[in-house]
């Protein structure tokens, strides 16, 4: 029972994170014209789909 709450709640936490705080990260990073390493793109392009 406990490894399948764990799992539930690290698999919100992330949705979460994903969704609400990588993109506005990503509006962060995009006034700053940085360029950002490749896995750091796909985590944002991941994020704002999923906003």
């Amino acid at each position: 029972m406990y490894p399948s709450v764990l799992l539930a709640l690290v698999v919100l936490l992330v949705v979460f994170l994903i969704s609400f705080v990588v993109p506005r990260f990503a509006d962060l990073y995009a006034s700053t014209n940085a360029k950002l390493p490749a896995p750091t793109q796909i985590l944002i392009a991941i994020g704002t789909s999923a906003q």
